[in-house]
């Protein structure tokens, strides 16, 4: 081809044009993947009287390019609370067209808060790398620590030597009901934690000022309060659309509605 004109492509040029560098030679614009290519072809020379020099070849030798960055696989994972879960190519991988992929690594920039990344059961550090090999063979493995947060993440660079691309993993965490409910009880100088206050002949709501629990793993508002001994002076009740249920206890089902009242 013209080098100053590459869509210009030619069968004959002479030296003059070669000692002036407007000759050149343009591959195909297609990707070549990782192996080098030898192209030839063969060529005369003939002068001005029509000698001929026959039967010449010229010898191209096409370097690939590290132009493509690599391809990323990433869809984040669910690992269940205390639990762990290996990194498979369908949750993190990455391919290069350009690349031999034993070249591709995963440098790890920034940890999980909620559990730890390890090859084989050792924590990789800020800094650790693993290859591709690496999660083909089931060797990179998140593990839960144990926290009550539903969700995680931990950032790396995916590198095929020339290109860094980085990405963030996303984790969601499936939480266990491990943790019994706690009460919570308001400091009171000189009384029990949990008392109420009632006149003679009279009733007092039980509030959660009064009575309340909570439960890291459990919605607070579905906690129950199992009676072991109802009170010898007294009734609990609950109301329902301003009737008033009382409590008795069977014996073999626990406490249940004895009567029923007419709420004022």
């Amino acid at each position: 081809m013209l080098y100053e004109e590459p869509d210009t492509e030619v069968d004959t040029f002479t030296q003059a044009q070669i000692n002036h560098l407007k000759i050149g030679y343009q591959p195909p614009n297609t990707e070549l993947g990782i192996i080098a290519r030898v192209l030839q072809f063969p060529f005369s020379v003939i002068d001005k009287a029509g000698n001929t020099l026959p039967d010449q070849l010229f010898t191209i030798f096409l370097s690939p390019v590290d132009n493509k960055p690599p391809q990323v696989v990433n869809t984040g994972f669910v690992v269940k609370e205390r639990g762990s879960t290996v990194l498979t190519p369908d949750i993190l991988y990455a391919s290069d067209q350009d690349t031999d992929n034993t070249r591709l690594t995963f440098t790890l920039t920034s940890l999980p808060v909620h559990g730890d990344l390890q090859y084989e059961s050792n924590r990789i550090s800020v800094g650790g790398a693993f290859t591709r090999e690496d999660i083909l063979q089931s060797r990179i493995i998140f593990q839960h620590l144990g926290s009550e947060s539903d969700r995680d993440s931990f950032k790396l660079e995916v590198s095929d030597g020339m290109h860094k691309i980085p990405i963030q993993v996303h984790i969601t965490i499936q939480p266990i009901d491990d943790e019994q409910p706690l009460l919570v009880a308001a400091p009171i100088e000189g009384l029990l934690a949990f008392n109420i206050e009632v006149d003679e002949r009279g009733s007092t709501p039980i509030t959660s000022q009064t009575l309340r629990a909570t439960d890291s793993d459990t919605n607070d508002l579905i906690l129950t309060f199992l009676i072991n001994t109802l009170p010898e002076k007294g009734v609990l009740w609950w109301t329902v659309n301003l009737h008033h249920h009382s409590l008795k206890k069977t014996s073999t089902q626990g406490w249940w509605p004895m009567n029923t009242t007419q709420g004022r």
